[in-house]
């Protein structure tokens, strides 16, 4: 395969990884909305909003200091961001989200086994479609195509599973890169 090909299909999964984690993220912040709106308490309610705006604006907010670490070159600055918000939160969906974004900035520079380990760690803490792919695409960048197979298959299996998640063709497609890598 021709260098700019790889670059233009490292780009789109990229793109695509990034599409997930923010369709993910949106999928969970309609789901706390959805699960705080059918309680029987109000104040119930509220709290689940209030959970999923500061959910949102601490992810947000991580992930904009890090663009402007990026921005002026500071690639292990980004990622110090990134595991100041991760150290700072207890909360599993909000690490799973960024770690998942850690993963894909390291990826972005080329610093594959530091893209692993976050990958590895935002499946740890929130074994999803979006979360799964992006392990994938590690593992593809990485050339250890059995693996980014495996996770590609797990991740169209957990896509299907989950009504709020991503929608079928995402699975479809997870699905059809399984099966080029395993031909690989």
């Amino acid at each position: 395969m021709s260098q700019a090909r790889v670059h233009n299909h490292k780009r789109l999964f990229i793109i695509l990884g990034i599409l997930l984690l923010v369709a993910v993220g949106v999928a969970i912040y309609f789901v706390l909305l959805h699960h705080g709106t059918k309680s029987s308490s109000h104040s119930t309610a509220t709290s689940a909003q209030k959970t999923a705006a500061a959910q949102d604006k601490v992810i947000f907010q991580t992930q904009q200091t890090a663009a402007d670490k990026l921005q002026s070159g500071d690639v292990s600055g980004a990622l110090a961001t990134y595991d100041n918000a991760i150290a700072q939160s207890s909360d599993t969906v909000v690490k799973s989200t960024l770690y998942a974004k850690k993963s894909l900035v390291a990826a972005n520079n080329n610093q594959l086994d530091v893209a692993l380990s976050a990958a590895l760690a935002a499946v740890k803490a929130d074994a999803n479609g979006g979360t799964l792919s992006n392990l994938a695409y590690i593992y593809e960048l990485k050339g250890d195509n059995a693996d980014a197979s495996k996770f590609y298959s797990e991740a169209a299996d957990a896509i299907e599973k989950d009504p709020n998640s991503l929608s079928t063709t995402s699975s479809n497609a997870y699905r059809q890169k399984a099966q080029e890598l395993q031909g690989k």
